[in-house]
């Protein structure tokens, strides 16, 4: 025997097994979703690195509006890569428990909803 695992009460490997239960056509329905889901997971993927950055152009601002060298309002980046750092495996294990879709839905609602918050803010910048 090469080591593969029995079946069950057969004496069969597991592999002749597996093989056996291969259908043809039987994973069609979730290949047609493939390009779908490839995309959309892309598009996120590039809009959750793109806000994780879009702190970096705030520095010298915020170094001019509190009168801060840059040593001191880099926390602002590191705060939000450590929120990224953090959040993953959280997300991920969420996943895993109530389901990969339903926790991306939640991530990118929430992206949206902190978005739109922020973009209806009051600009008072004279930059």
């Amino acid at each position: 025997m090469t080591g593969a695992p029995a079946a069950r009460g057969t004496g069969v490997p597991a592999v002749r097994e597996a093989r056996a239960a291969v259908v043809p056509g039987a994973g069609a329905p979730a290949a047609r979703h493939t390009g779908p889901t490839l995309l959309a997971l892309s598009v996120a993927g590039m809009v959750v690195s793109v806000q994780q950055t879009l702190v970096l152009p705030l520095l010298p601002q915020l170094m001019a509006r509190f009168d801060a060298p840059i040593t001191d309002v880099t926390w602002v980046f590191t705060a939000s890569l450590l929120a990224g750092a953090v959040a993953t495996p959280l997300l991920t294990r969420f996943g895993d428990m109530y389901g990969k879709k339903r926790m991306i839905l939640l991530a990118l609602v929430l992206l949206l909803a902190g978005s739109a918050v922020c973009a209806r803010s009051p600009a008072r910048c004279r930059c």
